[in-house]
């Protein structure tokens, strides 16, 4: 996707915030951003804000998004979006987690950070405090992002994919592993039932905003990537031993 405003303050904060994903391919979509109100939100707001739902009503390939604060129109067939807001970059953050499930099959977005060590992914998930951010930064060559991560499935094989919110990098690999983080005094990670998987990890999920059918496939996606990719409890001391302990190779 491609983002265009007349107003530069708007597009020095998308740069800053999505500028080492972009990339020279043709987008598949045109977003026109303007802006509305001549400052930014109060970044209570914003935090408020991030926590509405986005509506969408369709006819055809037309669709009329409704946020917090802000509206717009998508024409999905002529692949191009028309958006007011504020002067703030979290009316994209919603559309893109929306337009993920939109384009998308087969996948879900978790709250979490995404770790690779030698080809092998490993998704690290938990609310707010529990450790993802801490992680990402111990092993800042490993991390892709730390915020939000695309997991879908590909035939039998479960992927995560990075996703814009940090200042991370694009990146696409098999997820061999998903933990639920948690501080703890040492190393150590525990396997989860499924039944406590789930119960424990659909907190952590971005669950779509396009209808009942689209809520539906992602739950079902969501059930399908718990059983085919085991779930641990991760309790880690913020030093670089637990990648021995997160990889499998100690601890267990």
């Amino acid at each position: 996707m491609a983002f265009s405003s007349r107003d530069e303050r708007f597009m020095s904060l998308v740069h800053e915030r999505y500028g080492a994903f972009s990339t020279q391919q043709t987008p598949a979509l045109r977003i026109s951003y303007q802006v509305e109100g001549e400052h930014p939100p109060h970044p209570r707001a914003i935090q408020a804000a991030r926590q509405e739902p986005l509506a969408a009503k369709c006819r055809g390939s037309h669709f009329a998004l409704v946020g917090g604060s802000f509206h717009g129109k998508w024409d999905r067939a002529a692949g191009e979006m028309e958006i007011r807001g504020p002067l703030a970059t979290y009316p994209l953050d919603r559309l893109i987690e929306a337009l993920v499930y939109a384009v998308k099959d087969r996948v879900v977005i978790l709250h979490a950070a995404a770790l690779v060590f030698a080809g092998r992914g490993f998704v690290c998930s938990g609310p707010s405090g529990s450790g993802k951010s801490t992680l990402a930064a111990l092993f800042p060559d490993n991390a892709l992002c730390d915020e939000h991560v695309a997991v879908r499935l590909d035939g039998q094989a479960a992927l995560l994919s990075s996703l814009p919110f940090w200042r991370g990098r694009r990146g696409t690999t098999p997820l061999e592993a998903i933990y639920l983080l948690e501080h703890a005094t040492k190393n150590s990670r525990r396997r989860l039932p499924i039944y406590d998987a789930v119960s424990r990890l659909r907190p952590q999920v971005i669950w779509p905003s396009f209808g009942r059918d689209c809520l539906r496939e992602a739950f079902e996606t969501f059930c399908s990537v718990l059983e085919r990719v085991p779930v641990w409890e991760l309790g880690f001391r913020p030093d670089e031993a637990v990648r021995g302990v997160l990889t499998g190779g100690v601890g267990e």
